[in-house]
């Protein structure tokens, strides 16, 4: 058997570990039951699996490492059970074969781990209602140039939105909704992006005055958008060509003033 697909069938109770037994099997399909209880460690040994769907099942405690073993794997979703307060398993960032992997109504808590260097072939994430914190990790946006889909919605995030984020090929839709973010929305969310990018109840985000034509007409999904104040935006010090020569000059003219000063303080002493 290749394929084992019973959701919607209104199963209770725990899993069986003699799926286990199924050693050939490449879908397992367990999706909107009732399945309670922990996930079997066994799960581990379907290394041919493709596909493993448990979302929206009573499963709890520890999301098993076990399934880092399922190198073959492309679609992983565990969406709404009752996964406990673990974090976000660091074990992801070792299956490079994952496309699609969604964990959303778990409340794991924790932060985004930087585990994304192996994993660019991912198109979807799906991390709402997760109860995670910190920061959004700047590195999603540099190795996942494939994903299409990313879902963080409805958590504690905080800081800025990164500005690689607005690199993404693909973009279908950025879903950052209720969280704490604050600070100016990036330039590199061009109107492509930005057309699919969600952003509502992060009332700490602003958009800076001269970007604010591009962004206005996206404020259904953006939110209420503001003009950031001077506080909200960084002011880097640029040098620009001929600024080094001018400040140069300057200097060069100060010194000789002060030579000047400084000779006819001394000439006035001899006098004296």
């Amino acid at each position: 058997m290749e394929e084992f697909t019973v959701s919607r069938n209104q199963l209770s109770g725990g899993v069986p570990f003699s799926l286990a037994k199924l050693k050939k099997l490449r879908v397992l399909d367990l999706s909107q039951n009732y399945l309670d209880g922990y996930v079997p460690l066994s799960v581990g040994n379907l290394s041919p699996l493709l596909k493993l769907d448990l979302s929206h099942n009573r499963f709890s405690g520890k999301i098993p490492e076990s399934l880092v073993s399922l190198q073959s794997l492309e679609f992983l979703d565990l969406s709404f059970n009752s996964f406990g307060n673990y974090g976000v398993p660091l074990f992801l960032g070792e299956m490079p074969r994952l496309k699609e992997v969604y964990l959303s109504g778990n409340l794991v808590g924790g932060h985004i781990p930087e585990i994304w260097e192996k994993l660019g072939g991912i198109s979807g994430i799906g991390f709402s209602d997760m109860g995670l914190v910190g920061n959004i990790p700047a590195s999603m946006g540099v190795h996942l140039r494939n994903l299409c889909y990313l879902g963080l919605d409805n958590n504690k995030l905080e800081g800025t939105v990164p500005e690689e984020l607005g690199f993404l090929k693909c973009g279908y839709e950025i879903n950052l909704e209720n969280n704490n973010l604050s600070g100016k929305i990036p330039v590199t969310f061009t109107s492509k992006v930005a057309e699919k990018l969600k952003l509502k109840g992060n009332s700490g985000l602003c958009v800076d005055g001269g970007d604010f034509s591009g962004f206005g007409k996206f404020e259904g999904s953006l939110g209420k958008l503001k003009l950031c104040n001077k506080s909200d935006i960084s002011s880097p010090v640029l040098l620009q060509e001929g600024s080094l020569d001018s400040s140069s000059s300057s200097q060069t003219q100060v010194s000789s003033r002060m030579i000047l000063g400084f000779g006819f303080l001394f000439f006035f002493i001899l006098l004296i």
